[in-house]
């Protein structure tokens, strides 16, 4: 019989723990008794006796009928017989791939692949369509920037005449012109030079998701504008700063090096001379008039011993 340990005890050096499983017998078969202990009879505790109080009988275990053997090896037999069918089929299969040098692999393979493809164009315009309004969207977007160029820029003719030539003065005429340079930069795709702080503008500006044409805007009302448009209404008052950035808004913009400090002097002192003379001058007497005033600093910071980086 077997029997289940159901509570832990110590037995001549021995412990026997609860849940253990232990085959074992009893030397009375009086099913009343209740004294008698067990005796395990294999493993490394035989001999040992077991408390009839700490373990419990357990059931024998089932085992078939004769009807029950029949059918499970019925089942056997009729499973084996489906396997050695299988592996025939199997093998005349392997035989025909093998008479017709791969070419049933083949096309096999690229059925896969086609089915494969076929998936992935199901999937890619299942994804368009769950899309369609974010694409929509950019369609709209791409129409208004390429319908709406032409009018922004008639819009702006009569602000950026005075920026880009003052030879012009038909309004038509400075819009082809400004036109054909687009193409041109264009056709050539080189980023527009601008100063630091005006990249610094634009990078900003674009975070906060303007777009050209209200950049534009932003740099032309200079009162109105958000403090990182300030840069850009300086930058634009000059002769062809509006034109510059229109360029650097359609064909992209990378900063220029920046001056060092005894040019950037000299360019300081000549705006102030031009200011002076109330309007650029293009004789040689600003330039002397310049280089004179910066001579003067110099020679007042050497006398104050400063360094001189003029």
């Amino acid at each position: 019989m077997k029997i289940k340990i159901i509570k832990t005890f110590r037995t001549k050096g021995m412990w026997f723990v609860a849940g253990e499983e232990h085959e074992a017998r009893r030397l009375s078969d009086q099913w009343h008794d209740f004294t008698t202990p067990f005796q395990v009879v294999s493993g490394q505790k035989s001999g040992h006796s077991v408390p009839f109080k700490h373990a419990m009988i357990l059931p024998d275990e089932l085992r078939p009928t004769q009807r029950q053997y029949d059918e499970l090896k019925r089942m056997s037999e009729d499973a084996l017989t489906k396997a050695t069918a299988s592996q025939k089929i199997l093998n005349e299969i392997t035989a025909v791939i093998g008479e017709h040098d791969g070419s049933l692999v083949d096309a096999v393979l690229r059925l896969v692949q086609d089915k494969a493809e076929l998936l992935q164009t199901i999937e890619r315009h299942t994804d368009e369509q769950l899309n369609s309004e974010k694409l929509l969207q950019r369609i709209r977007e791409l129409e208004t920037i390429a319908n709406g160029r032409s009018e922004m820029l008639k819009s702006f003719a009569f602000k950026l005449i005075p920026y880009v030539s003052e030879n012009d003065t038909d309004p038509n005429t400075a819009l082809d012109r400004i036109l054909s340079e687009l193409e041109d930069r264009r056709i050539a795709q080189q980023p527009v030079p601008l100063p630091q702080d005006v990249v610094d503008a634009l990078d900003s500006l674009k975070s906060s998701r303007h777009n050209a044409a209200q950049i534009i805007r932003l740099a032309l009302d200079g009162n109105n504008a958000p403090q990182e448009s300030q840069s850009l209404y300086q930058f634009v008052s000059t002769r062809t700063g509006l034109n510059e950035l229109i360029y650097a808004l359609v064909y992209g913009y990378t900063a220029v090096a920046e001056q060092d400090e005894a040019a950037a002097m000299l360019e300081s002192v000549t705006t102030l001379v031009q200011k002076w003379y109330h309007s650029p001058a293009t004789d040689n007497g600003v330039e002397v008039l310049s280089q004179q005033i910066c001579d003067f600093i110099r020679e007042r910071e050497t006398a104050a011993g400063k360094a001189v980086t003029i």
